[in-house]
Formats: C-alpha cells, sequence, structure tokens
C-alpha cells in the first residue's frame, strides 16, 4: 500500500498587531484508491491524527475490539472517525501501514482566527432599509469562533445556545477571553436603541443564536474541534453559520461538507477568505461547495483590502477594515480582517431569510450574489477573484427575494405545440443522423438541465426570417435541476446566408452555470453547448449542407485480423452510455469487458460536474446471453453519484438499467442475443466483424 505525507497548510495570526502569515506546502496528493495521509514536520508538537475509517461498520468494528489500546483524544461518530493520538509520525504510519478500513488519516492541523486592527465603521450593507429581524421566523444562525461574553450591555443574552470544543479546560463557550469571537458577534447582532456601544447588522435581540467555542484562548483551535462544532450547530438547527477562521486544506473537512451536500441539508457557510493578501486558498472558505461561501474584504471606499486573499474561490465582499465592535468586559474596539467581513453576510443571509424563511439556502445564497454591487460598475453581474460578485448589499438581497426577475418572453408568439412534435408542413418523417440534409425536415434536438433557478431560464428558435418556430411557452414547464429533452424537425430552408436561430435567456444574467448546462443537436451532431454566458447567447446555423461536420455519428474501427468464411459475421446492436456525474465526476470511471474479459471500451475522456456524458457503441451480438457483456462503473469514494447525478445503460434504445448512489463498483449484465438476431440464423460470410465503437 502506498501513502503520501503532506506538509499541513497552516495560518499564524498576530492579534491586533499584524498581518497573518503563512507556510505553504510543497505538495498535496492523494493516491489512487488508497488513504489520505496528511502529517506535519512540527516535531514539538502534539501528533494528533483525524482518523476516518471507510464506513460505519468498520468503524463500530474499531470501537467495539481496537479503540481501548488507542489513546483516543476525541471522537467525531457522525462522520466515522477518531482522534488519535500518536508518539511520532512514523509510529501513525507504522500503525496505518497494515490497515485496509482507513479512508483518511491526516494531522490534527491548526485553525485560527483571521484579523488586524485599523479603524473605520459599518454601514455600507444597507442593513436598516428592510426591517429587522423577523421574530419568530425560526432562522437561527450559528457562531464558529473564540467565544461570547455573556452578559455584555450591549449583545442579546437570551435566545442563546452553545457548547466547546477546543482544548482550552474549561472550554466555556459563553467566556472569551481573546475577544475574537465577542467582536464577531456584535457585527452579526449588537444591540440598537439601547443607547449603548454599537448596533449589529441584526439588532433587535430577537435572532436566535448558537455558539459554538472552537478555537480558544489562543485564537487557535484543530480541525477535530471545528468540525464537531459544525456538526454541533446543524443539529442545533442553525441555518446560516459563521467561520471567520483559516487554516490548510483538510481532508476530512471537505468529505464532511460532501455528506452535507449528499443528505440535501439546508444550511449556509459563511467563511473568511484568509488575510495574507495574495491568491492563496484558505479553508474552509475556498471548499468548491454551494452551501460554502468565500468572503473578501473592503475597505470604506470600496477599495479591496490589502490583507484580503483574492482568487477565483470569492464568492462575495464585506467591509472588514477597522470594523468597531463588542469586546469582552462591555468594551468596544475595532479590528480589521476577513474575519471581519464574513459576519456582515452571514448576518445579511440570516435577516433576508427571516422574511422568506420558506426558501432554501440555495435561493439565499443567488440572491445574495445577484444583488452584489461590484465597485467598478462595468463588471456588474459577473465575478472576478477581488470582490466575488461584489459587496453584499442586504436591501437589494432582499428585492432579489421578493420581486424575481420576469422570464424573457420570445419575440412572437407561435401556434401552441404539443412537446416533441414535427414542426413542418410537409409529410413528417424520422429524424436521420447523417450529415446530409434528408428529406423535408431537419431533425433538432434541444437538451436543458436546468440549475436551481429554472423560473430563469427560456430559449426561442427562429427561422432565417426572424419568426419563431418554437419556444420555452410552447412546451413543458422546466424544473429545477430536472433534465429536459425535446425532438423537433424543422421544415428547411436552405438558403445559405441566411441561419436559423437558437437563443438561450437567463433572466437575471448568470447562465444556468456552474450546475446547468444545455446543448443543441442538428442532424444528429452537437452544434453548441452552453453553460456560463449573462442573458441571451445566440447560436446560428444553417440546413445547407456546408455548416456541418462531416463525421460520422458512429466510428467504425477495423478488426485486427479477418474472420474465417465457416464463421457467420456477428451483426452489431446499439449501446449506449449516459452518465451524468455529480460534483465528484473526477471518482467516476467505468469499463466493458466481454465474457473472456477482454476490455472493449472504457472512459477515456475527463467527465465534467453536472455536465452530460454519453458514448455509443455498435457491439457484436454475442449468443448464447451467457456470453455477453459486463458494464461497469466505478467511484473511487464509494458512494456512487449523489445529489441528482445518475448513470443509464441502453440497448438499441431501450434502456437496460439505471444507477444513482451507494456503491464503489456496480455491474450490469448486457444481453444482446435474441431470437430475431441470433447470428447462428445467418448465412456464412467473409466480411469483418464489426468493433465496437465509440462516440461520446
Amino acid at each position: 500500500m502506498r501513502f503520501v505525507i503532506s506538509q499541513s497548510l497552516r495560518i499564524s495570526v498576530f492579534i491586533l498587531v499584524s498581518i497573518s502569515t503563512l507556510s505553504i506546502p510543497a505538495h498535496s496528493v492523494q493516491l489512487k484508491n488508497d488513504p489520505v495521509i496528511n502529517a506535519s514536520d512540527d516535531d514539538d508538537e502534539v501528533l494528533d491524527y483525524i482518523v476516518r475509517f471507510k464506513d460505519g461498520s468498520s468503524y463500530q468494528n474499531f470501537v467495539s475490539n481496537e479503540i481501548k489500546a488507542m489513546s483516543v483524544v476525541s471522537s467525531l461518530p457522525f462522520m466515522s472517525a477518531e482522534v488519535l493520538k500518536f508518539q511520532s509520525a512514523d509510529i501513525a504510519l507504522e500503525w496505518i501501514a497494515s490497515r485496509k478500513d482507513i479512508a483518511i488519516m491526516e494531522k490534527d492541523g491548526k485553525v485560527h482566527a483571521l484579523e488586524e486592527k485599523i479603524p473605520f465603521g459599518i454601514n455600507m450593507v444597507d442593513a436598516f432599509d428592510i426591517g429587522d429581524y423577523v421574530d419568530g421566523s425560526g432562522i437561527k444562525t450559528c457562531i464558529i469562533d473564540t467565544g461570547y461574553d455573556l452578559g455584555h450591555e450591549d449583545l442579546q443574552n437570551n435566545n442563546l445556545s452553545g457548547a466547546g470544543t477546543c482544548h482550552d479546560d474549561p472550554c466555556n463557550w459563553f467566556e472569551d477571553e481573546n475577544s475574537h469571537g465577542t467582536h464577531v458577534a456584535g457585527t452579526m447582532m449588537a444591540l440598537g436603541g439601547n443607547g449603548k456601544g454599537v448596533v449589529g447588522v441584526v439588532s433587535n435581540g430577537k435572532m436566535p443564536i448558537h455558539i459554538e467555542r472552537a478555537l480558544g484562548s489562543s485564537g487557535s483551535g484543530t480541525w477535530s474541534g471545528v468540525l464537531q462544532s459544525m456538526k454541533n450547530c446543524v443539529t442545533a438547527g442553525a441555518k446560516v453559520v459563521n467561520m471567520s477562521l483559516g487554516g490548510g486544506f483538510s481532508q476530512t473537512l471537505a468529505s464532511y461538507i460532501r455528506d452535507l451536500e449528499d443528505t440535501g441539508t439546508d444550511v449556509l457557510f459563511v467563511a473568511a477568505a484568509g488575510n495574507m493578501g495574495d491568491d492563496t486558498y484558505s479553508y474552509p472558505a475556498s471548499l468548491d461547495s454551494p452551501i460554502m461561501m468565500s468572503v473578501a474584504c473592503v475597505d470604506s471606499s470600496s477599495n479591496r483590502c490589502y490583507f484580503s486573499q483574492h482568487n477565483d474561490k470569492v464568492d462575495i465582499a464585506a467591509p472588514g477594515y477597522g470594523v468597531i465592535s463588542t469586546m469582552p468586559g462591555n468594551s468596544y474596539s475595532s479590528k480589521s480582517g476577513t474575519s471581519m467581513s464574513s459576519p456582515h453576510v452571514a448576518a445579511v443571509a440570516a435577516l433576508i431569510w427571516s422574511h422568506y424563511p420558506k426558501k432554501s439556502s440555495t435561493e439565499i445564497r443567488r440572491a445574495l450574489e445577484t444583488s452584489a454591487i461590484q465597485p467598478d460598475k462595468s463588471q456588474q453581474g459577473s465575478m472576478n477573484d477581488e470582490f466575488g460578485w461584489g459587496i453584499v448589499n442586504a436591501k437589494l438581497a432582499l428585492e432579489a427575494l421578493s420581486n424575481p426577475s420576469p422570464t424573457i418572453s420570445p419575440v412572437s408568439s407561435p401556434t401552441p405545440m404539443p412537446s416533441n412534435s414535427f414542426l413542418t408542413n410537409a409529410p413528417t418523417q424520422s429524424p436521420t443522423l447523417t450529415a446530409q440534409p434528408s428529406g423535408p425536415c431537419m431533425p433538432l434536438k434541444i437538451l436543458i438541465r436546468p440549475d436551481g433557478f429554472a423560473s430563469e431560464i427560456s430559449w426561442e428558435l427562429l427561422n432565417p426570417h426572424g419568426r419563431v418556430v418554437t419556444s420555452s411557452l410552447d412546451q413543458e414547464e422546466l424544473g429545477d435541476h430536472n433534465f429536459y429533452e425535446l425532438e423537433l424537425c424543422i421544415a428547411t430552408s436552405c438558403d445559405c446566408d441566411s441561419n436559423f436561430k437558437f437563443n438561450m435567456y437567463d433572466s437575471q444574467g448568470d447562465g444556468i452555470g456552474p450546475w446547468g448546462w444545455y446543448e443543441l443537436y442538428v442532424r444528429g451532431h452537437l452544434i453548441t453547448r452552453g453553460s456560463s454566458y449573462t442573458k441571451k447567447e445566440t447560436t446560428k446555423f444553417s440546413s445547407c449542407t456546408f455548416n456541418y461536420p462531416t463525421d460520422s455519428p458512429y466510428i467504425t474501427t477495423a478488426p485486427t485480423s479477418s474472420p474465417t468464411t465457416s464463421r457467420p459475421t456477428a451483426p452489431c446492436t446499439d449501446l449506449s452510455i449516459e452518465i451524468y456525474p455529480d460534483n465528484y465526476a473526477s471518482e467516476i470511471s467505468w469499463d466493458l469487458v466481454n465474457y473472456d474479459g477482454d476490455l472493449i471500451a472504457s472512459l477515456s475522456d475527463k467527465l465534467v460536474p453536472w455536465v452530460l456524458y454519453s458514448a455509443h457503441f455498435c457491439v457484436p451480438i454475442i449468443c448464447p446471453n451467457s456470453h455477453g457483456y459486463t458494464f461497469t462503473i466505478h467511484d473511487t469514494f464509494g458512494d456512487g453519484l449523489t445529489g441528482g447525478g445518475y448513470f443509464k445503460v441502453s440497448l438499441a434504445g431501450k434502456m437496460i438499467d439505471e444507477g444513482r448512489g451507494g456503491y464503489t463498483s456496480r455491474e450490469v449484465k448486457v444481453e444482446t442475443c435474441n431470437k430475431k438476431n441470433d447470428p447462428s440464423s445467418l448465412a456464412p460470410t467473409v466480411s469483418p466483424t464489426v468493433s465496437p465503437t465509440v462516440s461520446p
């Protein structure tokens, strides 16, 4: 078994003095099918490791039979993990070398508060123009930090709960020897109208709060403590979780976020982007997840704070330079850092959510992003590495929730026609897969996989004269994340100076990516594929021959040897494979073998998350069926295709099996033989056997 040791990414902070410093590892690699092992070279530190087992049964077996012999620091049973203490990295490696039940083993790395002191104000996010938090809405917020100064004159002392997971003794959530957590809490919900101190984004004292003290008095903690706190927040019913902290990448953290995604947990984590001032990643903010937002820092002039990390993971920005807020002991002070920016966004999220408590975290995130204000107005509606979608704005975000933009209508309204109809005045004929015009109509197929905002999407097809042939108004309504397919045969117009136009619209101006996509096929050929566009994307195509690819949709490979005249040639039948990957497409592979175990075909293209993949073969018919084919799909993580992902296997146009989650490998038996196509009934021939073909 092979192992990889990578130095943990660590952030050190000098509170109220200077910007954090960062040590970047040379590399971090996970070898295929092996557990991830992250170890630190800090020999003077306690060697605590987070050990996550491959499945629940392996974990229970360890707890029942082996755990008494180990030095246990803490337990994470909700994700089948334990934090174990080892005397050295060598001992840890020796322990795991003989085990096959471990998925992840990594150093329980440090995480720290992110801050730096320079004064400024807190009134940039327009939180006071929309009314305060709606009492009784049930939208609870969680803060994972250094604690909370219970009894502070300017902080609420009711509607509170909490727990401590740090290594301080005691680690009481209602105390804060560091001050970082109390400062963050004041930004979110310092009381208004009491004539004391400052005012938070939410100021009426009605928002339920759960406090998790995962960072100790030094401002540091461990990933195991943070993970337990994240779990506690979710269990407590929090909808928004603020994480003004950061550290190096943790595989265990990433796997827990994946667990929450796969179970459909409706929660939004808001985290600080980091204070290094460069384009490096800080975690958890930089995790690729629809339930995690990365927040950058701006000053009072809407400039990026010089220390704010800027990269392609930044989602949004907020004030974070010299922010005045609450401190322990009924005092107040200013701090700076992305740690001060993150609670602005978290509080705005909770505030607007309280006005529409039936909305989902996806809708809340979309409202925050689409309403954010870019400092450079020319970039409004687009993302960049410094500000993400722009600076958070509570007033506009609430408007985005209450007044969704209407769907763009087509130019004119054609006569309604049912889905899957053929649009032509000539006699109807079936679509053809040739590259040349054939017959009185042109086969066309539209595939759409909407994102979570299908109501924003519309489309239309215009003929060369600019008239609407059909549009989304004529067809069935699109559903969030629901695959949509429409086949047409439209009347040809072979005027080579004119083109048909296919227009895709998005009323919000952000397309349907990254989770959605669309494809247009003409005469069986893919003409365009789209995902990321603004309000409109146009594809032009002609019914003339030279506008189309000349390749055949099926490419046949010559056999390696000629068959004998005494053996009949096996005719072939169409085998198609369709895979709709989840967010972890890189874990998926497949292969097709015959009865003898010979590899017929396998995945050669890189799968893309949430982008439909298909492959076609013309496989020789083999009789009897006991000597047929076996299709196997593999998932290296062992959870299959989750969160809406799936695969389908079809033979001669008929689906024979489909699957989603819950497997490491899954086999599908492909039986090609029946009475009508049994090759034994065919006359001998010297034609070469048709080999399998692939056309992804």
